[in-house]
């Protein structure tokens, strides 16, 4: 008997519009091919679980095998032992050091994570006296190419704005513990493992209301409508009054080991072998 899992990781068939021209359909081909020769399906979230099975009962059954068996589990954390000072460069330090709250974003430059969004947001903040400051961390993309060039000559570059693309896991590290909020505005995510991985080190986070962010957020997770940027803005004015960090104690995630474990409980049982 064939014994092949598959991980669902993206969603390119709910948002194409998110992605390059052909891979929504190139997508589409492989996934209808191998959901015929699969005998289980393995999602890293309850939420892509549900839209994958929302999405099968939308298809004919002739492309996709009877009763195949879909579940899911979570991914884990592992964090460093330790955080060299000397390890993040100087004007970060110095980015931090003012007495006005830094918030940060951090992911790679494209169209679902809606960095003009959180810009906009801020410039309206600062225009109204508001004394905060927003770093922008993520690697670089050729959709972006134009947003990054007109950021570096924004008013506020270098002095409530910064911007990196080439930031260091030791730099990533240090940004979530020394953060006022990690802003996390995505339109969609199979899972969102940057919340697990900053909760783990005491960063609070303002997600965008969907599921995926749902499902695996605690207390030191605040939520905001993504259609509404005065949500946004009355959740980073409540933040900017109050360091939560001082009474939301970081997040317990599973460790990879753990999620590995739990990956290979849920092929067992997919496959019925325990």
């Amino acid at each position: 008997r064939r014994q092949r899992q598959m991980c669902i990781r993206d969603r390119p068939i709910r948002h194409p519009d998110y992605c390059f021209p052909l891979l929504p359909p190139q997508f589409q081909s492989w996934l209808t091919e191998i959901l015929t020769c699969s005998d289980a399906v393995i999602c890293i979230s309850r939420t892509t679980r549900d839209d994958l099975l929302s999405w099968l009962n939308e298809q004919p059954l002739g492309n996709r095998s009877p009763n195949l068996p879909v579940g899911y589990f979570h991914l884990g954390v592992d964090l460093e032992n330790s955080l060299e000072n000397n390890e993040v460069r100087p004007f970060i330090r110095n980015f931090f050091s003012s007495a006005e709250p830094c918030f940060a974003s951090i992911g790679s430059f494209e169209a679902k994570r809606n960095y003009p969004f959180i810009l906009r947001v801020f410039e309206e903040l600062w225009q109204k006296g508001t004394s905060i400051r927003l770093l922008l961390a993520g690697r670089a993309t050729a959709e972006y190419a134009e947003f990054l060039t007109k950021i570096k000559v924004h008013p506020d570059y270098g002095n409530n704005l910064l911007v990196l693309q080439d930031a260091s896991d030791a730099e990533i590290s240090y940004i979530y513990q020394q953060c006022r909020c990690l802003i996390m505005a995505s339109s969609y995510e199979g899972f969102g493992l940057p919340l697990i991985e900053a909760r783990a080190r005491g960063a609070i986070i303002i997600a965008s209301n969907i599921p995926s962010f749902r499902e695996i957020g605690d207390e030191g997770v605040f939520y905001f409508n993504l259609q509404d940027g005065d949500s946004l803005k009355a959740i980073l004015f409540q933040h900017t009054l109050y360091d939560f960090k001082t009474t939301i104690k970081p997040m317990q995630p599973l460790q990879w080991k753990d999620s590995a474990l739990a990956c290979l409980t849920t092929v067992n049982r997919l496959l019925s072998l325990e």
